[in-house]
């Protein structure tokens, strides 16, 4: 089963085991079709010669019980019958030969094709992994665009080609100073399939009841719910919300709102005394 399983993983695997399937059977089945027409031929020689030599019989026992005048006219006729019986054995046999031959040159020919095109459909699976679709940099494009930056803000971190949950796409990360990104690019469409932004901490802030934080009151869940809704473009009455509330992350207080809208879903952290988006991943959902 799990050699099956192996065979079927993939499409292109898929497609590469059912053709070489289909290969074997046409090989058998024209294998099989050779073998009856050979047999069938042969059956038909050997009664054409048996009939042949019935029939020389027959002429002979005629030749034998009519006047001594006619014996040499017979023995010519019988010598021609044996002539013509022998010139009809000798062509079947070099038929059937023939026929041996083909069926063996067949056979052999469509043994080495089979490994040739296997190679060959390997060859392009693999060359269509690697080019298939948009193309890396087309999608490192799409990831840059969306994110407001160009490649000389950027340092990339992977460009990778895979497969996410039966959808090939192009893992693009990459980070400017203050934010790492992750992207994931469908390799199809170039649709924007996955994607997460992060803010590099520079020290927690901490709620201790003086200082800057503790002259500001928290901007409150709703707020912080319309910041979310208005950065990623979506209307409040599109959006359905599973979660948010107030939290405290390591002595920083702030927001965590998830929602759906769309066919997508959101996930955000928002700084409760600003309202500074601090991190946000979308992701498309089934």
């Amino acid at each position: 089963m799990k050699f099956l399983k192996k065979l079927f993983a993939t499409p292109v695997r898929a497609i590469i085991t059912c053709f070489c399937m289909l290969a074997v059977i046409c090989i058998v089945g024209i294998a099989a079709a050779v073998s009856v027409i050979t047999n069938s031929i042969e059956r038909q020689a050997g009664l054409e010669a048996s009939r042949s030599t019935q029939t020389v019989v027959a002429e002979q026992n005629t030749a034998a019980n009519q006047s001594q005048p006619e014996q040499s006219t017979i023995t010519s006729q019988t010598q021609g019958t044996d002539q013509s019986a022998a010139d009809q054995a000798q062509t079947a046999a070099q038929s059937s030969t023939t026929n041996q031959a083909q069926s063996s040159t067949q056979s052999s020919t469509a043994n080495q094709a089979q490994p040739s095109t296997q190679s060959a459909a390997a060859n392009q699976a693999q060359s269509g992994s690697q080019t298939a679709g948009i193309g890396l940099e087309a999608a490192k494009e799409i990831a840059l665009a969306d994110a407001g930056l160009t490649a000389a803000d950027v340092t990339f971190t992977k460009e990778r080609y895979e497969r996410e949950d039966f959808v090939y796409v192009y893992e693009i990360d990459f980070y400017t100073s203050t934010q790492e990104y992750d992207y994931e690019i469908n390799a199809d469409t170039g649709e924007i399939y996955s994607r997460s932004v992060e803010s590099f901490q520079t020290g927690a802030q901490v709620n201790t009841g003086s200082g800057t934080n503790a002259n500001h009151s928290y901007i409150g869940v709703d707020a912080a719910k319309s910041a979310a809704l208005s950065h990623a473009g979506v209307s409040a009455d599109s959006a359905t919300f599973s979660k948010a509330k107030l939290d405290n992350d390591d002595g920083r207080m702030e927001y965590e709102i998830e929602f759906y809208a769309g066919g997508m879903e959101y996930d955000y952290t928002i700084d409760a005394f600003d309202g500074t988006i601090l991190e946000y991943d979308s992701e498309r959902w089934d």
